[in-house]
């Protein structure tokens, strides 16, 4: 009987002691899972620091690249422009001095009045000179934005803006110079007759 009432104390401590002991368990597994969950937070906050950092600097990289690429692209346009409006403004400066030429052998051989290809010949020279300094001020314009490392494609977007306003002063200019020196041609065209009747 002894040991009946030793196995019934010993069940009754084992039964009576399962809820602690599972308590204790619970608690245990809840701190290992909290463990383990403020763990995997921790190196999900890293990766994504890390992940956010990559694309920050691929951002980096891209813009510039586009910025490098835009300012190529507008250094290989003002190029072009520059080669045909610097070619056009040599072409009308010799067109300018022939005729220069043409009404000092005029008025050397006394064979009219040039002052009318004179007055349009002057018209030109101011014309021509306005284009030559909207073509400089283009050109700095262009040079100061492809050399300038903190350019970036919203300031390269203005100086384009402008640059095309530049432009177009430009052609109307040379427009002008154009017509000037037409209508300076067309005045000397009858004195130029006279000239060769009399040589």
């Amino acid at each position: 009987m002894k040991n009946n009432t030793y196995i019934l104390s010993a069940i009754f401590l084992i039964t009576s002691a399962s809820p602690a002991l599972a308590q204790a368990a619970n608690t245990s597994v809840k701190t290992i899972r909290a463990d383990l969950a403020s763990t995997t937070k921790k190196e999900k906050d890293a990766a994504n620091d890390a992940i956010k950092s990559q694309m920050e600097a691929a951002q980096r990289e891209m813009q510039q690249q586009r910025d490098n690429a835009v300012r190529t692209v507008l250094k290989n346009q003002a190029t072009r422009v520059g080669i045909r409006v610097g070619a056009t403004i040599d072409r009308l400066q010799n067109i300018m001095d022939r005729v220069n030429s043409r009404i000092e052998k005029i008025k050397n051989a006394g064979a009219g009045n040039t002052a009318g290809a004179q007055k349009y010949v002057a018209d030109a020279k101011t014309s021509l000179d306005k284009a030559k300094a909207s073509f400089e001020s283009m050109k700095n314009a262009v040079n100061s934005m492809t050399s300038g490392a903190n350019a970036t494609a919203s300031s390269t977007s203005e100086v384009v803006k402008s640059l095309k306003s530049m432009e177009k002063d430009v052609e109307k200019n040379l427009q002008s110079t154009r017509t000037s020196l037409s209508k300076a041609i067309g005045s000397l065209k009858g004195l130029a007759t006279t000239t060769n009747q009399t040589n």
